[in-house]
């Protein structure tokens, strides 16, 4: 079950909840005035797997072996 943020307009409380997601978007009651809460944009992070060189666009397609580390394919 996915965590969600919830904002409280009128007093600024926020609060997360685990619930599942057919029911992300049901009303939330503020727990410090008892106003309706709206679901909050949510950020965030992943652990673990390959760490990868950030780069920007290249003008060349990608050749033989220009997958990156990590990725697999065995190519020179």
């Amino acid at each position: 079950m996915p965590i969600y943020e919830y904002g409280c307009e009128k007093c600024g409380h926020q609060t997360e909840m685990l619930r599942p997601m057919a029911g992300a978007d049901e009303p939330v009651a503020c727990e410090s005035c008892g106003q309706p809460m709206r679901r909050l944009q949510s950020v965030f992070s992943a652990a673990g797997g390959a760490s990868l060189p950030i780069t920007g666009p290249s003008s060349s397609p990608p050749g033989p072996g220009d997958c990156g580390p990590g990725c697999g394919c065995m190519m020179p």
